[in-house]
């Protein structure tokens, strides 16, 4: 097995936050790494929400700059997929949780995966540009509309406001 193959074996499990803040106070950089560590863990256990999950591990990615107040990225290793997956999908629930509105959980992906979902989410807003009248999104690697596509692109085509049946 590659070791590109095996990242990406691995990377399932792993999900990554960034915007944690730190507390000024504490300067000891084993301190800080503590305090980092802890408030991921309450990160991913607001985003499961009571969800089966455990951290299996964590690992601060970078150096601790106790003067910015942020702390630097968290790798965070997961039992399975499975759980990896419902964190991503309970992130968006950060958002209304005080203190926790800047923090960010993504998927750990390798610089070739980045690179393709750059290339995907510039695609799909200009699609978005293009069509706002529908509905876009990724999918399975794709960019996909819902809703009726074909009317979409019939009133941008023929300048019709309205397009009542495609044939």
């Amino acid at each position: 097995m590659s070791n590109c193959q095996n990242h990406s074996l691995v990377a399932k499990k792993n999900v990554v936050i960034t915007g944690l803040d730190l507390n000024p106070a504490v300067t000891d950089r084993k301190q800080q790494e503590e305090q980092v560590k802890t408030l991921a863990t309450e990160t991913v256990n607001e985003a499961l929400r009571g969800g089966p999950g455990e951290v299996k591990e964590l690992v601060v990615m970078g150096k601790m700059s106790g003067n910015s107040g942020k702390a630097p990225p968290v790798l965070v290793t997961l039992t399975n997929s499975e759980e990896a997956r419902n964190v991503i999908k309970g992130a968006s629930r950060l958002s209304r949780v005080q203190g926790l509105r800047n923090v960010y959980i993504s998927p750990d992906l390798n610089k070739e995966e980045r690179t393709r979902r750059k290339v995907l989410a510039e695609d799909l807003k200009k699609k978005i540009a293009d069509f706002p009248e529908q509905y876009w999104y990724i999918r399975h690697g794709t960019v996909s509309s819902k809703g009726n596509f074909e009317a979409g692109l019939k009133s941008k085509l023929f300048n019709v406001d309205h397009v009542d049946h495609v044939t």
